[in-house]
């Protein structure tokens, strides 16, 4: 190659740099993390706040518990223990339940411990988990249950459980109710006599990926239209509302129809037992450090609610 040819591809690929130098500082420039700061300082800075508003990527490192929370980044006021003022839109608002927050900090536990999603994300799709096959999506309030409460487990055991997980109480009852342990064995809550049925020990740790591995979602139905609903939620959930429609005889496979009986569950009281079982964790996965296991029993009034 001669030296005018060389000259001609310096400056036609130092262009090319540029140009994607270029992109790449719009992009930077336009993530929604920075807009959510911006706005957040602005409000905080009107009501004569004293804090650090420098605009960066917050995080929270906890390597004994193998997690990257960047929550904060978008959620910035969720630190806010001592809230004077509390903004009511997200993601501007203080934890809801301050008082739990002061007995779970956040800077030795995260948010994903107990929300799941994607931590390390700094995008509401990404954070969220709604992407195809997340091993832990995070939990969310469906039709009044909120999620959240499977995850109390991790720390605290089914017969010592804290304020604030009358919903999973409420599912427990729905479990003996509809004598489940007849049936699957557990052994997160000492349900060991269950032969007839898969066993959901350790349920609530298996990833996304594993549950689709071992469940079949050809009979689910596809609520939200989204071409890969494979969560392990829908899936538990229309299964307590059709167990025979979700698995039902497949001779190919040499499969026989599910055994569960029809309960005519309501959907509320099937989404109560759902984050029930999801609540069944393996410690092993889980790698909680010791110190942190809950000790303590509280005492509640639960109702059953009708189907």
């Amino acid at each position: 190659m001669d030296l005018t040819k060389a000259k001609i591809w310096f400056v036609a690929l130092s262009m090319v740099a540029m140009i994607l130098f270029g992109i790449s500082v719009q992009k930077e420039s336009d993530r929604e993390w920075l807009k959510w700061q911006k706005e957040y300082f602005a409000m905080e800075q009107e009501r004569g706040i004293e804090r650090d508003y420098s605009v960066h990527i917050r995080q929270i490192w906890l390597p004994n518990l193998n997690r990257t929370d960047r929550c904060i980044t978008c959620h910035v006021g969720m630190e806010d223990t001592d809230v004077t003022v509390p903004y009511t839109k997200n993601p501007f608002k203080s934890h809801p339940k301050v008082a739990m927050l002061k007995q779970h900090p956040i800077d030795k536990l995260g948010c994903t411990i107990c929300h799941e999603g994607q931590g390390l994300a700094t995008t509401t799709s990404g954070a969220h988990g709604r992407i195809h096959a997340w091993d832990y999506p995070m939990h969310e309030k469906i039709g009044g249950v909120d999620m959240i409460e499977s995850s109390c487990t991790k720390c605290h055991s089914h017969d010592a459980l804290p304020e604030g997980t009358e919903q999973l109480l409420a599912g427990k009852a729905l479990w003996d109710k509809y004598g489940c342990v007849g049936c699957h064995k557990a052994q997160e809550i000492g349900a060991k006599i269950g032969e007839l049925c898969p066993e959901l020990t350790g349920l609530g740790s298996k990833t996304e990926s594993q549950f689709s591995n071992t469940h079949s979602f050809a009979h689910v139905e596809d609520r939200e239209k989204n071409g890969h609903f494979t969560t392990k939620f829908e899936w538990l959930f229309q299964h307590f509302i059709n167990a025979k429609k979700v698995t039902p005889a497949l001779p190919a496979l040499k499969q026989a129809e599910t055994a569960m009986p029809d309960f005519e569950m309501s959907d509320t009281n099937a989404r109560l037992l759902t984050m029930f079982v999801m609540s069944f964790r393996d410690p092993a996965v889980e790698n909680i450090p010791g110190q942190w296991m809950a000790k303590g029993k509280g005492k509640y009034s639960v109702v059953i609610r009708d189907k």
